[in-house]
Order: structure tokens, then C-alpha cells, then sequence
């Protein structure tokens, strides 16, 4: 499957998008086991010669929609480069706003075949309490280090900062740098 999969790429290299191997669904694919597909891009039907590949064999599909190539996501993801150049605010003593770089935080980058996105993780334990509470207040005077600032929110304020550097979809996720910190 891999093999085939390699020549539907190079059938159509401008539109590959994502591809992968799945286990098949029992109740529509009766006697296969496994599914191996391309999704490209656009609406567009496959070129001819993806067409004849994918029919010579039943358990290979090819799909259509996604939004973004694949050498659009490596890009985007050589151009994130963990986050460096990004900037998250903290508030300092003297009540100024100073930053952080994102890439203390991103416990590594991935491209997702089936999302068709650039996957982030963020480490939440490495982003501290002032810069999660200046990025969702705006005022590094109303800190509160009782309260943690809720994953989804603080989540959606990095995407905002992520968005100005990348413009392919991407998804931010949880992972931990170090599973061995016990601290947060």
C-alpha cells in the first residue's frame, strides 16, 4: 500500500495534501482489513492516471477538500520553527510588559494527515502564571495567582499569536516538555 500510495503522490504532486492507512470499516468493506488513501486538495476529480491507480486496486481511496497541500504544511512548519520569534507578554515588577518566547513552551510541531493541519503542542507548565494572566486580562496589573488561566482560553490567545506568523490551519494541543515536572 505504501508503494501505491507513492505513486498517486507523484500522480499528483501540486494537490497531495495528506495520506495514511486506516483500518477498514467492517460493514462497507467486507474482507479488507485496511483502506490506504490520498486526500488532495480542491474539488476537482483526480487526474486520469490517479483514477486508473486507485481502480486497479479496491483498497485505495482517493479523496478531495482539503484546504492546504502538504509542502504548504512543512512549510508553515519550517517557518514556525517551534515558536521562536513569538512572543507571549509578562508582566514585570515595575507593572511593564515584557514577553516570553512561545518556543519555551511548544513540546514539538507535527503535520497531521488526517486534519490536514499543523499540529502544536504546548507545554501550559512552561508558560507562567503572569503571562497567562497578562495574555488573557491584557493588564499585568489584575494578575492573580490563585487562579490558572483555563487551557482553552489561554490556548486561543496563543493561536492569536501563533496566527500572525503561520496561515495554513493549524491546532494547538496539550503535551507535557518533561512528564517528570511535578510543578504548575
Amino acid at each position: 500500500m505504501e508503494e501505491i500510495i507513492a505513486e498517486l503522490r507523484n500522480a499528483e504532486p501540486h494537490r497531495a495534501a495528506g495520506w495514511g492507512i486506516d483500518r477498514a470499516d467492517p460493514y462497507t468493506r467486507i474482507g479488507e482489513s485496511f483502506v490506504a488513501w490520498l486526500w488532495l486538495t480542491g474539488d476537482e476529480q483526480p487526474s486520469p492516471q490517479a483514477q486508473a491507480l486507485a481502480a486497479a486496486h479496491p483498497d485505495i481511496e482517493l479523496r478531495t477538500g482539503a484546504p492546504v497541500t502538504y509542502a504548504q504544511l512543512q512549510f508553515a512548519q519550517q517557518q514556525f520553527a517551534d515558536g521562536n520569534g513569538i512572543y507571549l507578554p509578562r508582566d514585570a515588577l515595575d507593572g511593564a510588559v515584557q514577553a516570553i518566547e512561545l518556543s519555551e513552551a511548544v513540546a514539538w510541531t507535527w503535520i497531521n494527515h488526517r486534519t490536514n493541519a499543523l499540529e502544536i503542542a504546548i507545554d501550559t507548565y512552561r508558560i507562567p502564571h503572569d503571562v497567562g494572566s497578562v495574555m488573557l486580562t491584557g493588564d499585568p496589573n489584575s494578575y492573580d495567582d490563585n487562579r490558572w488561566p483555563p487551557e482553552d482560553q489561554l490556548f486561543a490567545k496563543i493561536a492569536e499569536e501563533v496566527r500572525t506568523r503561520i496561515d495554513i490551519p493549524f491546532d494547538i494541543v496539550f503535551q507535557r516538555i518533561d512528564p517528570d515536572e511535578r510543578h504548575r
